[in-house]
């Protein structure tokens, strides 16, 4: 595959298929990187590189950025591919390709274009579309109205667009119509038989990718998966000779982790964090044979609920200590172009446009941060706890850490998986490497934290969690 990608990039450089540019911090100024809030002054600085294809073992992902270079670049690919021997498997006769496109448009482009079917809908007459207890999303509804003038005549004119309420299940039924029936998704045709169509979900080593860049659709297929493993399961739930500790087990092993497959790269919103959290109590619930009557009349709260499930961590931080153990792989990976690596403090030289995404995966990545290292004051960030993290993730405040493997382990065990006991700091520091702090920044507070006691012996009611 590394000829096959060396012979691309001859091949896409003589076509001229622009590939996309991004901008990283130095690699020996790690600590002056930033997750998110690149401001524009800094637009200039850092080291360019670029973006193109992404192989893993047979298999490959493309970035282009326009449809016409799409269209080129997959006659390139094919040609290539069967130089090597190798096959591009592409539809024919009716047949689905396996070889898919997506497009991923803007959010302002959604407000941009409006499909027929909705400047034709009323409100009135399709209660389906419109709701006024739903989500509140701006839509353009264009109607005639009667306007009276000073000399007492009336006038047709066509009235502002009225802002009205709109559901999200009708927001993903609009979107996904104005997706499949705009220009820039239409089926690509590469010789007289041989086409290639477009998607909206992705499906890829278990993670879905959509069109438009949520993980709603995963995360419901994520608790739809993990729902049915604890329904297969129900009668090992129900088997009074295993103990809870066993079943806690368990439930980590396959429901959990079922769960969470892929959340390393999830953006992830606060209803759909609610709807995870919902399927992590419910579960629970049903292990310890705990019904919904016994919780409103004994007043159980989810906290005493996860006491009972040999104290079971919340399910935001399970995802920030899977999150978090990733980065921390990313970060120590010995290679200085490791996209991953380089993706982690990129950003690209242009302003982010209007209606930008709802969320991104380095967003949450720093909310996981901010799990990991306790807000205390953002005057006096290492005041008290761990310390505490910025919005915008900045690498001096916890890249030192990362590189530490010991320490990285350390931490997410004592703060985000196992907080109901205290855990000794480890003293092997041989992964450790000290990087002087930006001007200006304060210093690292891996060397003002002193090392809690001992742990208490491990019971029922302390163990350790398995590794994702």
């Amino acid at each position: 595959m590394s000829a096959v990608a060396e012979t691309l990039d001859v091949e896409f450089e003589r076509n001229n298929i622009s590939k996309p540019e991004c901008h990283r911090v130095d690699p020996n100024e790690n600590n002056k990187g930033l997750l998110t809030g690149q401001v524009p002054k800094n637009f200039k600085s850092g080291r360019k590189f670029t973006l193109l294809e992404f192989l893993y073992i047979d298999d490959g992902a493309f970035v282009f950025g326009s449809r016409a270079d799409l269209t080129k670049g997959l006659k390139i690919i094919r040609k290539v591919f069967a130089d090597f021997g190798l096959e591009m498997h592409i539809g024919s006769n009716g047949e689905a390709s396996k070889t898919e496109c997506v497009f991923y448009p803007t959010s302002a482009w959604f407000r941009e274009t409006t499909p027929p079917t909705l400047l034709q809908a009323d409100p009135e007459t399709n209660p389906d579309l419109f709701d006024e207890d739903s989500l509140p999303i701006a839509t353009p509804h264009t109607q005639l109205a009667i306007i009276p003038t000073d000399n007492n005549e009336s006038s047709t004119v066509a009235a502002l667009p009225k802002r009205i309420s709109e559901s999200e299940q009708a927001r993903k039924k609009r979107c996904d119509l104005m997706y499949d029936s705009c220009t820039e998704t239409e089926r690509i045709m590469l010789d007289q038989d041989g086409y290639v169509d477009f998607t909206q979900n992705f499906l890829y080593l278990g993670s879905s990718t959509s069109y438009d860049l949520r993980d709603d659709d995963d995360i419901s297929r994520r608790i739809s998966i993990a729902s049915r493993s604890m329904g297969m399961l129900k009668n090992f739930w129900d088997n009074p000779s295993i103990d809870l500790y066993t079943k806690y087990l368990f439930y980590l092993a396959i429901p959990i982790n079922l769960l969470l497959w892929g959340c390393e790269s999830w953006a992830i919103k606060k209803a759909s964090l609610i709807k995870l959290e919902a399927f992590h109590h419910r579960s629970i619930r049903r292990i310890l044979k705990i019904n919904m009557t016994q919780v409103k009349e004994e007043r159980i709260k989810n906290e005493q609920v996860r006491k009972m499930f040999c104290n079971a961590p919340e399910i935001g931080n399970l995802i920030a200590a899977f999150q978090l153990r990733f980065v921390g792989k990313v970060v120590r990976h010995p290679h200085p172009n490791h996209i991953p690596k380089m993706l982690l403090s990129a950003w690209v030289n242009n302003k982010r446009p209007a209606h930008g995404v709802l969320e991104t995966n380095k967003r949450s990545i720093v909310k996981s941060l901010q799990r990991l290292y306790l807000n205390s004051s953002a005057t006096n960030p290492f005041e008290g706890g761990f310390g505490a993290m910025d919005k915008k993730g900045s690498f001096y405040l916890w890249y030192d850490d990362a590189l530490d493997e010991s320490r990285w382990n350390w931490l997410i065990e004592a703060q985000l998986r196992r907080t109901h006991i205290r855990i000794n700091q480890p003293n092997n520091n041989q992964h450790q490497r000290e990087t002087p702090s930006p001007s200006g920044a304060p210093p690292s507070p891996r060397n003002n934290r002193e090392s809690p006691p001992s742990p208490p012996p491990l019971t029922a009611n302390n163990v350790p969690l398995p590794e994702h």
